[in-house]
């Protein structure tokens, strides 16, 4: 199963890393942002999520999550590339990077609305489920 802070590979052509940072919706789809490096004077990098050596194993510079290219995925579509070794897992971010990254998320105006939507359902269902 997809869980929000998954990392994979291969779901790009430019080899980024993403993250999952939602649980699956109702219809069946996480909310996923990748990883890349940052580049303030790029369109969308200036409200970014800048991230650091140190944040997850895989930065080795600076880094930021990159919301404009947000997007919804099908997780049974990730979950057979993940087992058919097509999107290797990486570290699963920490509790506090995913949380970092998900109110980001939800706080960026370049986030899409269903991404948002998927990530703000998320972060509901984990403050009223039991611990």
């Amino acid at each position: 199963m997809i869980e929000p802070g998954g990392a994979f590979l291969k779901l790009d052509r430019w080899n980024h890393l993403w993250f999952a940072i939602s649980l699956p919706n109702s219809e069946g789809e996480v909310a996923i942002a990748n990883l890349t490096t940052h580049r303030p004077e790029l369109p969308g990098h200036e409200a970014c999520r800048v991230l650091r050596p140190g944040d997850h194993p895989y930065i080795r510079h600076g880094s930021c999550i990159y919301y404009r290219g947000a997007r919804l995925i099908s997780a049974e579509l990730l979950e057979d590339r993940v087992a058919t070794g097509a999107s290797p897992r990486r570290e699963t971010a920490s509790r506090e990077l995913l949380r970092r990254i998900q109110d980001a998320a939800i706080a960026s105006r370049e986030t899409d609305a269903a991404v948002k939507r998927a990530v703000q359902n998320t972060l509901a269902r984990e403050e009223t489920e039991p611990s």
